[in-house]
């Protein structure tokens, strides 16, 4: 008999039946005896693949764990980024004409407000033995005064650990093919504007949106990432904070 050209065969065992798998033989043992019969390769990856875990379900498993976490998701260049919201930390974008004294007032002695005037956000930290929820509320309401342009939780990037500071805007590259008024028309399609056009990246656009709450701007970017005319897109987080008191 001819011997098998692979390294000793795994085993895996069901009832009565013991099937073992290499690449180039199948061994049936049962009650009647014995067989061997000779495999073409596409057979044997085809019993591996029911047999074996597969990357798939090693990422599955991931997702599901990074769920458990409470962690969300954005979709940029295809890929999927996780995001986990701090529980006790804010952002707050302002409207036209309001006033760091406008949310300062309304959250009074429930958080501590750190705004930076070159972003033109503020950042609510809920302080130890205080409500976030009370907080929350307080920058709902305010954004529907029009105090607020927007809030959203902070969030921290689950593999790097590095604090992200989210707006309301949305970094997009486009086919370089793509031309302006499609950019511009693809950007209302999505409900945002253009802010501006990147100096050195001609088909990379900054755009904002019209009406943002909480973390939309993560489904935005995962919207627009799938578009066939964007070659990725993500929210413009804000990587430096200067805040004056």
């Amino acid at each position: 008999m001819e011997a098998a050209r692979s390294a000793p065969p795994q085993c895996c065992s069901g009832g009565r039946t013991l099937i073992c798998h290499s690449r180039l033989f199948l061994v049936v043992k049962n009650i009647a005896g014995t067989t061997i019969r000779r495999l073409r390769p596409a057979q044997v990856s085809n019993i591996m693949s029911r047999t074996e875990p597969t990357g798939n379900d090693a990422s599955d498993a991931q997702d599901k764990d990074r769920r458990k976490s409470g962690a969300l998701s954005y979709r940029s260049g295809g890929k999927d980024r996780f995001v986990v919201p701090e529980a006790r930390g804010f952002v707050a974008g302002f409207s036209a004409g309001a006033s760091l004294a406008d949310l300062k007032k309304a959250i009074g002695k429930r958080g501590r407000v750190e705004f930076s005037a070159a972003h033109e956000v503020a950042v609510v930290t809920c302080p130890p033995g205080g409500d976030p929820a009370e907080i929350q509320r307080s920058l709902k309401q305010l954004t529907r005064e029009g105090t607020l342009k927007f809030w959203a939780p902070l969030l921290r990037d689950q593999e790097t650990g590095s604090l992200q500071i989210p707006n309301d805007e949305i970094t997009v590259r486009f086919n370089p093919k793509v031309k302006p008024a499609a950019v511009q028309k693809l950007a209302a399609a999505h409900g945002m504007t253009i802010a501006r056009q990147n100096e050195f990246v001609k088909h990379q656009f900054v755009l904002k949106m019209e009406k943002p709450q909480g973390a939309a701007m993560l489904d935005a970017a995962s919207d627009l990432d799938r578009e066939t005319a964007v070659e990725f897109a993500a929210p413009n987080f804000l990587s430096e904070f200067r805040k004056l008191s």
